[in-house]
């Protein structure tokens, strides 16, 4: 690899890093511009244009990255049955809510390249898993089941700030009872109405 491609490729990373900080400081509903990038990662803003091209690929690639820095804390799950798996994606996008704040902002604002689900291919192996070794009921349909799971993680991670307000509790006080919430649904999907093997 050149020594250009190299610089390049640092200073893509430089301007990536710069505009997830700028969105954890005003969050993604408060946008960003270029200018605001640019002097944030300390380069001109042509070089923003250059490499990104216009502002939605820049939040595009920001939030990829940072999807794809966030994949090992998913996939170390997969192994679970589905509703320790699903519970632990929960308690891991509550350690960082932005990508899924901005996911769904993406999703409302019509990108087409905007995913809710965006490592449902490598999720849905260990969905099958779910459905032979019965983690789920063999009538259940998976697919639907891990989307439902998803809303609720993004939608928690949304309103979550909000919430604590209306119900008046401390925030990380409302994300320990909403975990322990999202557990009982979670073992009451993975039961399929039957009773519990522990009552």
């Amino acid at each position: 690899v050149s020594r250009r491609a190299r610089d390049r490729a640092s200073t893509e990373v430089r301007i990536l890093e710069a505009t997830w900080r700028l969105f954890e400081q005003g969050g993604p509903l408060a946008g960003i511009n270029l200018q605001e990038v640019a002097d944030e990662a300390g380069v001109n803003r042509s070089l923003v244009y250059q490499y990104f091209g216009t502002r939605e690929e820049l939040i595009r690639r920001a939030l990829a990255r940072r999807l794809e820095q966030a994949q090992p804390s998913f996939v170390a799950g997969y192994g679970l049955p589905f509703a320790k798996r699903r519970l632990r994606a929960f308690r891991v996008v509550l350690k960082d809510p932005l990508p899924a704040k901005l996911m769904a902002q993406l999703v409302l604002a019509g990108e087409p390249d905007a995913r809710a689900m965006p490592m449902l291919e490598g999720a849905r192996t260990a969905l099958q898993r779910d459905l032979a070794d019965g983690s789920l009921p063999p009538d259940a349909d998976a697919d639907v089941t891990h989307a439902m799971t998803a809303v609720m993680n993004l939608g928690y991670a949304v309103l979550r700030e909000h919430l604590a307000v209306e119900l008046g509790i401390a925030l990380p006080e409302l994300d320990r009872r909403a975990a322990a919430v999202f557990g009982l649904m979670l073992e009451g999907a993975a039961e399929g109405g039957r009773p519990s093997r522990n009552r």
